[in-house]
């Protein structure tokens, strides 16, 4: 059996990054902005908007790189504005 993911909100995933990194610079305003623009997938859950935990961590990790993850939308999903 696959594991479950980590679905989170924005503020569930700056909750998560400060346990980790209690001196990270990431702000609430920036995970919004990520999943406002599409860069992290998103479940719509009721009013909200959930991601999965590691995906977000694997797109900060990976920004750096000279390949960044890129997340795009789902065949038949709309992009996000």
């Amino acid at each position: 059996m696959a594991a479950l993911p980590r679905m989170r909100n924005a503020e569930g995933v700056i909750a998560e990054l400060k346990a980790q990194d209690p001196g990270t610079k990431i702000t609430l305003n920036f995970i919004r902005g990520l999943i406002r623009s599409g860069e992290i997938p998103v479940v719509q859950a009721g009013a909200q908007k959930l991601v999965n935990l590691d995906l977000v961590f694997d797109y900060l990790a990976n920004q750096g790189t000279a390949q960044p993850i890129r997340y795009k939308p789902l065949p038949g999903e709309r992009p996000r504005a």
